[in-house]
């Protein structure tokens, strides 16, 4: 609770390695399995995130790990 709100985001194990994609075999399609992991996180975010700060925060550390 914040100010008597709800407040809730996307919560990350401290002993998980940062910025690592799931494991996708190197068959053709990586490509849209990989998009298909970002879209499904950003949707993740957007319904776990309070407030907009805390999604862009999300938004960056899902895109640093796709680089």
């Amino acid at each position: 609770n914040r100010h008597s709100l709800l407040y809730s985001r996307v919560h990350r194990q401290p002993n998980q390695q940062p910025y690592t994609l799931p494991y996708i075999s190197s068959r053709g399609d990586s490509i849209r399995k990989h998009s298909h992991w970002l879209r499904s996180s950003l949707i993740r975010a957007v319904r776990y995130c309070t407030t907009i700060e805390d999604f862009n925060q999300e938004r960056i550390y899902l895109e640093m790990t796709c680089l």
